[in-house]
């Protein structure tokens, strides 16, 4: 399952607001032990999307000049 940044922003809201329990799109719910929990999971999120995007950057360089001089 791949993490959305609707998933991202539904666990700050939570941590913001002090509530442990975050409300799914599709109507389900989940709750955590604490707000320690919740930030172990934003962590988790975030460390996941950072492996993600480091796999799909690609740098490209292209030199439209007549060269150096």
């Amino acid at each position: 399952m791949s993490v959305t940044e609707y998933d991202l922003a539904s666990i700050n809201e939570a941590i913001a607001s002090g509530e442990r329990i975050i409300r799914k799109a599709d109507g389900s719910y989940i709750e955590f032990r604490s707000i320690d929990d919740l930030i172990k999971a934003r962590n988790e999120l975030l460390a996941q999307m950072n492996v993600t995007d480091k796999r799909s950057k690609r740098i490209l360089f292209y030199h439209g000049g007549r060269g150096f001089r």
